[in-house]
């Protein structure tokens, strides 16, 4: 499903192409400075660009103007949406890196009409989906790690792209792509409360973080719950936002109250 090309899609520009093909090389930089032996290997016809009229009527609970859609292995792009193209590939490779992360599927015997069919993506990186509830576990953890990695490869390569792609006018602004609610401060102090409950590097944490994002090996999770407290795991999981969500209010108070459970030197408090 993901290379079939949707009614309305935009074609793309060989230089366009030519990104895709560098957000490959990016990945694959990843996975090589963690010791995965993976290829990203993603097509230009997995990626979809769609003019705001068609990107509406297909998703109409879509607030945000780019996504990955696990189902169909496909990364949808409102591409009206972008004023400037910079902005528009950074969107491209943050999906990219969704893309890119652990898949785990299940089979649905009764939704099998076809050999092949009847698949449900069950997970993408950290995030679990159930379906039937409409409920995504770890999806801000998700969605942290996710937007962490892609400021490693924007940090890195930069000037390369902006260069390249003649990123000439407005410049590329990481932040107005994806809203405050992926903010780092909670998956930061995370981090270094494991490295100082561990006696490790921050940056060695950080690597598993990343490692069991492209793999699906989460035991090292585990450690937080070591390290802040046995509800450390639940607390982090009631953090769960999706693009369809509209009360970011509600949203904005539970995330003072995450990150004051992880910032509070109060163990007994937390458990």
């Amino acid at each position: 499903e993901s290379a079939k090309p949707m009614e309305g899609e935009l074609e793309k520009t060989e230089e366009e192409i030519r990104f895709i093909g560098k957000i490959n090389e990016y990945l694959d930089e990843q996975f090589k400075e963690i010791g995965i032996n993976k290829k990203a290997d993603i097509k230009p016809d997995s990626i979809h660009f769609l003019p705001v009229e068609i990107f509406k009527e297909k998703f109409p609970l879509q607030q945000a103007p780019a996504f990955y859609d696990g189902f169909n292995q496909r990364i949808c792009l409102n591409k009206s949406y972008f004023d400037h193209k910079s902005i528009f590939y950074y969107a491209m490779l943050h999906e990219a890196i969704h893309r890119a992360s652990y898949q785990g599927f299940y089979k649905d015997i009764e939704k099998e009409e076809e050999p092949g069919e009847g698949f449900i993506n069950r997970k993408s990186g950290y995030r679990t989906s159930n379906h039937e509830k409409g409920h995504f576990h770890l999806n801000v953890l998700n969605e942290m790690v996710t937007e962490k990695i892609f400021r490693e490869i924007i940090k890195k390569h930069a000037r390369e792209i902006a260069i390249e792609f003649d990123f000439s006018g407005k410049p590329g602004v990481i932040e107005e792509v994806y809203s405050e609610h992926y903010d780092l401060v909670i998956l930061n102090e995370i981090m270094r409360g494991i490295s100082e409950k561990k006696q490790e590097k921050e940056e060695d944490v950080w690597a598993r973080f990343k490692k069991g994002y492209f793999t699906g090996e989460i035991m090292h999770l585990r450690d937080i719950e070591k390290t802040f407290g046995k509800n450390a795991l639940k607390v982090l999981g009631s953090l769960n936002i999706n693009s369809e969500d509209k009360d970011l209010n509600t949203y904005k108070k539970n995330y003072s109250e995450v990150l004051g459970y992880f910032v509070t030197e109060d163990r007994e408090g937390r458990d």
